[in-house]
């Protein structure tokens, strides 16, 4: 219940779910990992790094609280999400995700990353690989633009519901690195990345196992978060990465990669304000 009332913006009473948890079971975890999610969402710092420390304690094996103590600041950011964490969240995420992200963070990401694909392909690709496809909501906004559609993602719960689309003619299991490293050389003329980099902080690895399963002019087109006042990259106390253009366009360009577009837009809200976000194209070139 009270995670529930979290995602859809009713913060103070999902907080008073997880004390009367706590008063059950003082060890329960997910009541401590909400509860730090809800402080760090009010601005409260202290409380929710008491919580994720709590957590931590409790399952040291899990990677996720100190990833978010790392977001909030107290340790040095790693290069990417844990795939523990990815997985584990999205597994539990899965069945409120999609009306969360549409209806609560107005997410039009999916939508926006198709009209891109048809600006560069007005004819349409055949085969498109969808990294970090989640519930398949960017296979559905691409229906007509790909004869054949991949998804990739760590979470099963996700998969499941990319498959209960009818979008995809495979999903695979796997991190996006794992992912690309099985695809056969040249098999893909275009792969998008929708909301799945903002849990990667370097790069350079995707774009590189990338390249080679592109086609020649094959196009990857990716959604970031942008952030002000960084080097190349950051991680945000909402367990997001951000990126900068210069950045995007340096690892691209050492990738082999060209630039197409880079646009400035919003794609979602966090709590009601829009979030700074880029629409990227890149193209592989000979």
């Amino acid at each position: 219940m009270g995670s529930s009332l979290l995602f859809h913006g009713d913060g103070k009473r999902a907080k008073s779910f997880f004390t009367r948890a706590l008063k059950l079971d003082e060890n329960c975890l997910s009541a401590h990992w909400l509860l730090g999610e809800y402080h760090s969402t009010q601005d409260e710092k202290e409380m929710a790094l008491v919580h994720y420390r709590r957590c931590l304690e409790i399952a040291p094996d899990r990677q996720g609280p100190a990833f978010m103590i790392a977001a909030l600041g107290e340790d040095a950011s790693p290069d990417r999400a844990p795939d523990d964490y990815v997985s584990e969240f999205f597994d539990w995420y899965a069945d409120h995700f999609e009306s969360h992200l549409t209806e609560n963070l107005k997410y039009i990401g999916p939508q926006e990353v198709a009209k891109a694909l048809r600006t560069v392909r007005p004819d349409g690709v055949g085969h498109l690989i969808d990294l970090g496809c989640g519930t398949g909501l960017a296979g559905v906004a691409l229906a007509g633009l790909a004869s054949r559609l991949t998804g990739v993602d760590l979470s099963g719960a996700m998969l499941e519901r990319a498959k209960a689309t009818g979008a995809y003619a495979n999903l695979v299991q796997l991190d996006l690195v794992s992912a690309l490293q099985a695809q056969a050389d040249g098999v893909a003329e275009a792969a998008v990345a929708v909301d799945v980099l903002v849990y990667v902080g370097v790069v350079e690895s995707v774009f590189a196992e990338l390249k080679p399963v592109l086609a020649i002019d094959g196009v990857l087109i990716a959604t970031f978060e942008e952030g002000d006042h960084i080097e190349d990259w950051d991680l945000s106390a909402a367990g997001r990465y951000r990126h900068t253009e210069d950045y995007l366009r340096k690892t691209a360009a050492n990738a082999g990669l060209e630039v197409i577009s880079i646009s400035r837009t919003s794609l979602r809200e966090e709590y009601e304000v829009p979030v700074p976000s880029l629409i990227a194209t890149f193209q592989k070139r000979g």
